[in-house]
């Protein structure tokens, strides 16, 4: 007896098991983590240290109390410069720590 044939891209699947077992917002936070260090430069990457990501939110904890408040002045800009580079939009808000 033959096997029905079920085309399934290699993507998706991989995105259905991540999704099965609860991890989809780890997988994006790795995702963003990764856009974050392409998107910034290097000096607010060095004073970067910490990204979270739940549901929407980034939570970025920065060390310099005089860049945390810069990237408030500009969170908009930044939320549009991530999604742009996730090309999705993934990230709906952002706070700085």
């Amino acid at each position: 007896m033959k096997r029905p044939f079920n085309e399934t891209n290699i993507k998706k699947a991989l995105e259905n098991l991540i999704a099965a077992y609860g991890h989809t917002d780890k997988m994006q936070e790795m995702q963003i983590k990764d856009a974050w260090k392409k998107s910034m430069g290097p000096y607010i990457i060095n004073h970067t240290r910490s990204i979270q990501y739940q549901k929407g939110k980034l939570t970025i904890f920065m060390d310099s109390s005089v860049i945390r408040s810069e990237m408030h002045m500009v969170q908009t800009t930044i939320i549009e410069k991530l999604n742009r580079e996730l090309r999705q939009n993934l990230i709906r808000q952002i706070e700085f720590f």
